[in-house]
């Protein structure tokens, strides 16, 4: 898309793929004198962050990001979105706590709120997984077995993976394990893909990585 070809007013709207010949599409960008005011992407497959560019949009007012598989925390410069009126997050495998500065400015416009299932400290209506996910990566975190000097080449080659546990695969069966007994490697990949996780989905651990 051409930038500046942008009318100042305008809707533009998200074709999924798999409903171009079923229905239009629900999900849209909005703009208003230039501006981006509505972000409206739900249930499209999204993965990773919520970005903290988004607080970058100082005039949003519809933020819908739901039904996704985001990962990690809601970033505090969401808090600049002073306009926000309505806010779902719901249906992600968000984790830690909702900034403060973002809750009180939902509470002054009296936005509508929507952060259910998903993993949030002190919000109700989460998935009661969570607790057990959370032990598990508590657990994980405190595990110092596979930092001895020999596990080293394992964790090169998760490092040269970035963290990607189908090319660690590709890399171990390449190489026939490192050189590693089944057992050992197994025991190690297990780990290794507890610490991904948990990394991702619970940030708020102190993990140490090799």
């Amino acid at each position: 898309m051409d930038c500046n070809s942008i009318p100042s007013n305008a809707t533009y709207p998200v074709v999924k793929a798999t409903y171009r010949r079923r229905r239009q599409s629900t999900d849209y960008i909005q703009f208003l004198n230039s501006r981006i005011i509505h972000v409206i992407l739900p249930n499209l497959n999204l993965a990773g962050t919520v970005s903290p560019i988004l607080g970058n949009l100082g005039q949003m007012q519809i933020l819908d990001l739901s039904g996704n598989q985001l990962t990690g925390s809601i970033p505090e410069e969401l808090s600049k979105c002073a306009q926000l009126v309505s806010v779902s997050l719901e249906k992600n495998q968000l984790v830690g706590a909702v900034p403060a500065a973002l809750t009180a400015i939902l509470a002054v416009n009296k936005a509508e709120v929507k952060f259910g299932t998903n993993c949030l400290d002190n919000h109700s209506n989460q998935k009661t997984s969570c607790k057990k996910h959370e032990d598990n990566c508590i657990r994980v975190s405190m595990d110092t077995r596979y930092f001895a000097p020999q596990y080293q080449p394992l964790w090169d080659a998760l490092a040269a993976s970035n963290n990607d546990m189908r090319a660690f695969d590709r890399l171990a069966e390449a190489s026939g394990n490192f050189a590693f007994g089944e057992y050992m490697f197994q025991a190690f990949r297990n780990y290794a893909a507890e610490l991904v996780w948990c990394m991702v989905h619970h940030p708020g651990f102190s993990y140490r990585e090799g």
